[in-house]
Order: structure tokens, then C-alpha cells, then sequence
């Protein structure tokens, strides 16, 4: 479905038509329940967490003529929705990737372009399933989507036929996820798990921070402090995950680590599993006020379940 959007201000390319995504975020009926970034796992990317894998859905995307001449009605407007595969890459890395496999295809939209006067916008909608979309592939169901990460792209112009002056933001690609209704992976954070009394913690706004006062350790640091602790479990304990954090970049007198920094775990066994967030102080480096996040990112190793938190951590030091 095509929305001719009344015509705005843009700041043109001369001599050439030029069709472009806009940069906003592909709006979703039902919307999300959340979007998340994921670091890593091959995709490197923000996720739009769905509610369920319940179909129909629609995807909309905003479409403009950046160019200074007119692109005429006609040229095709495609979308593809690929569901990846989540496997070792090796013994310590997992990622989301591509199978050259038409049952990992759920759907192929097209549709015909409007004509565009310079400026002027249009949204292009797919709903899938629905009449300008074809799918999904036996032996999925109909009406609901497997779990796991789906890879959107969207291509205007996909036969080449308008002559434009950069063909490169033709393409968009966007990643969503659907949740498995069976089992759930869970994550906890605690702040300041020791009791430290040089820390504070302070839940609003989001995210919830943990402060360390830096002044009151030893001198010289290092001096390893546990910020946060993370616990992972699954229930039922029957699947596997893989638990990777991110940890920040080094701060003159924090630095945080994650411990350990990765885990594999399949499979996963009935007590959680414990990441430390640990922030390593040097008195006689910090600054004012640093600010060192991190996060925590827990798939399950069928790729059908995730979760994810951040962990925010301040050194503060007053001389």
C-alpha cells in the first residue's frame, strides 16, 4: 500500500531524482513490545522486539524524492522477510547468519512506486500475509510466525529503471524478533550486590545507576569493586544460552569488566548463572564524574529467546 505524504522542505540534490528511505524507524502494527541494540551475534544492529509472532503484520516505511527532478510512477518497490539462523561460528562465538534456503524466505512483497515530485514523501506499507506479499513456505504456520530474529530489507527501484544520482540508499534492512511462547529465559540485576557502603544507588531516572564514591578506596588502584551483579536461568532448565556483555570504554581512573566476560553454557543447568559487572578504581586517576555502562545480552541457543540489561555505573571523585 502506497500514502502520498503532502509535499515538505527538503534540502535537494541537483540535476537527478533520487529516491531514498527516510532515516526514521519502520513503524509496525502491533507495534513492538521493545526494541533493544544488539552488540555482536552477527547482526550488530537495534532489534524491534515483537509481542508475538501472531500474523498479520504491517510494516511501514517512509519513501522521499531527494532528487530535483521528477520520478515517474512504475519502478518496483520490493520487501523481504528472512528468518536467520542462530549457530556456532566457532567454539566461543555465536551468531545470527543467513541460509541460502528458500524455507528461511517467509515472504517477498512487491509493489508499484508512486510517482514523486522532488521533496514529496510517500509511506509504503506490506502486510504480510496480504495480496502484494507471497508466503510463508510450507511447513510454517500461516498464521503465526516461528520464533526467532527476521531480517526486513526493503529495496526501491529494485529493477533499476529511474536514473538516480546515488543508487546506495536504495536499500534498508531491519531486524525483528519473535519470542518463544515456550520456556522463558530470565535476567536479573542486582546494584551493589556486596553492600558496599561507598556505593549508592539511585533507581530513577532509567536506566537505575549505580554511584561509587572513588575517593574512599585505597590508593594506588586498582581497586576491583562489584558494581552489579547479573543472573541468568531459564525456565524450564532445559536450554542452552549464551551470555555475552559488553563492557565500556576505559575511563582514566574506572574501568569496568565483566566476569567473566563470556559464557557458553548448553545445556543450561537449574541454578542461575552469575555475571559480575566489576569496576576497577584508581583514586588517583578518576575524574570528577565518569561514567562507565555496560550491558548483558542472553540469547538461548535455539535463537528463540533474549534478554538483555543495562548497567549503568558512575565514579564519582571530589578531592
Amino acid at each position: 500500500m502506497l500514502r502520498l505524504i503532502p509535499l515538505i522542505t527538503i534540502a535537494l540534490l541537483s540535476g537527478c531524482s533520487n529516491l531514498a528511505w527516510t532515516p526514521d524507524p519502520k513503524v509496525y502494527a502491533p507495534p513492538p513490545a521493545s526494541q533493544i541494540d544488539v552488540d555482536g551475534y552477527g547482526i550488530d544492529a537495534p532489534v524491534d522486539i515483537l509481542a508475538s509472532g501472531q500474523l498479520p503484520i504491517t510494516i511501514t516505511r517512509t519513501l522521499t524524492n531527494v532528487g530535483s527532478l521528477n520520478v515517474p510512477a512504475g519502478y518496483t518497490v520490493t520487501e523481504t522477510v528472512q528468518r536467520l539462523k542462530f549457530q556456532a561460528i566457532n567454539p566461543t562465538v555465536w551468531e545470527w547468519v543467513e541460509v541460502a534456503d528458500p524455507q528461511f524466505t517467509y515472504f517477498t512483497c512487491t509493489a508499484t512506486g508512486p510517482a514523486l515530485a522532488p521533496g514529496q514523501q510517500a509511506d509504503v506499507s506490506f502486510t504480510f500475509p496480504g495480496p502484494d506479499c507471497v508466503g510463508p513456505p510450507p511447513p510454517a504456520n500461516p498464521l503465526l510466525l516461528d520464533c526467532g530474529l527476521y531480517k526486513e530489507t526493503l529495496v526501491t527501484d529494485a529493477g533499476a529503471t529511474i536514473v538516480e544520482s546515488d543508487e546506495s540508499d536504495n536499500d534498508t534492512e531491519h531486524y525483528f524478533f519473535v519470542p518463544s511462547s515456550q520456556g522463558r529465559l530470565n535476567m536479573t540485576a542486582t546494584p551493589n550486590p556486596t553492600n558496599d557502603p561507598n556505593i549508592d544507588v539511585f533507581p530513577t531516572p532509567r536506566p537505575p545507576t549505580v554511584q561509587i564514591d572513588a575517593k574512599q578506596y585505597p590508593a594506588p588502584g586498582p581497586v576491583p569493586v562489584t558494581a552489579w551483579r547479573v543472573n541468568i536461568f531459564s525456565v524450564p532448565a532445559t536450554a542452552g544460552w549464551i551470555v555475552n556483555g559488553i563492557a565500556p570504554v576505559a575511563k582514566p581512573g574506572a574501568l569496568g569488566n565483566l566476569v567473566p566476560p563470556m559464557q557458553i553454557i548448553d545445556p543450561a543447568p537449574a541454578a542461575p548463572r552469575t555475571v559480575r559487572y566489576i569496576v576497577d578504581i584508581d583514586p588517583t586517576r578518576a575524574e570528577a564524574l565518569e561514567t562507565v555502562d555496560s550491558k548483558v545480552t542472553a540469547i538461548t541457543t535455539d535463537g528463540c529467546q533474549i534478554r538483555q540489561r543495562s548497567l549503568r555505573t558512575k565514579v564519582f571523585w571530589v578531592p
